[in-house]
């Protein structure tokens, strides 16, 4: 995972063969049941997620 980003704003940069593979809402799903306690007490306002397969990650950088 990388992670951009200042304040309570993020962008997550996720590599994950897994995640990839599920559709969309369950891959945000999985992300923010680790994250909702900090979204809860307003640490984080804005997250902003794209998912990488690790092949499409390397061929990125």
């Amino acid at each position: 995972m990388e992670v951009e980003g200042e304040g309570c704003n993020f962008q997550l940069n996720i590599i994950s063969d897994e995640l990839t593979a599920l559709g969309p809402v369950k891959r945000q799903q999985q992300i923010y049941a680790h994250l909702n306690p900090w979204i809860a007490d307003g640490s984080i306002h804005a997250v902003t997620m794209k998912f990488f397969s690790q092949a499409d990650w390397a061929a990125r950088n």
